[in-house]
C-alpha cells in the first residue's frame, strides 16, 4: 500500500511530534523535582549545614519527586498523534457519509424494472 501526499505529511509530522513530545514530557517530569532541588540548595546554604544530611535527604526525596517522568514523556509523545489520527478518521468517515448522501451512486439507487 502506497501512502498519498497527505498521509506522508501526517507520518512526518507525527514522528517530529513524537521526538518533541517525548523530550517535552520528560522535561515536565524532571521539573517536578524542582522543589526538592530548592530544598537541597536551602539546606546547603543554612548556617549549620551538614553536607551528608542534606545529600541523604536529597537522595531519598528526588527519585520520589520525579517518579513517573518516563510515563509522562510517553504520554506526551504518543497520545496526541493517536488522538489526532482518530479525530481525522472520524471526520473523514462523517464527511464521506454526508457526501454520499448528496451524491448517491448508481448502485445505491433502487432500480425499477417495468
Amino acid at each position: 500500500m502506497r501512502l498519498g501526499g497527505w498521509q506522508r505529511i501526517g507520518v512526518v509530522v507525527s514522528l517530529a511530534w513524537m521526538i518533541y513530545g517525548g523530550i517535552h514530557g520528560n522535561n515536565l517530569g524532571i521539573h517536578q523535582g524542582d522543589s526538592v532541588l530548592t530544598a537541597y540548595s536551602d539546606c546547603l546554604n543554612a548556617p549549620n549545614a551538614n553536607d551528608a544530611t542534606c545529600s541523604s535527604e536529597f537522595d531519598a526525596d528526588y527519585p520520589i519527586a520525579i517518579a513517573g517522568h518516563g510515563e509522562l514523556a510517553a504520554c506526551w509523545a504518543f497520545l496526541p498523534p493517536v488522538l489526532v489520527f482518530c479525530f481525522l478518521w472520524i471526520f473523514r468517515r462523517i464527511g464521506r457519509w454526508v457526501w454520499h448522501g448528496f451524491n448517491p451512486t448508481k448502485s445505491t439507487i433502487p432500480r425499477v424494472d417495468r
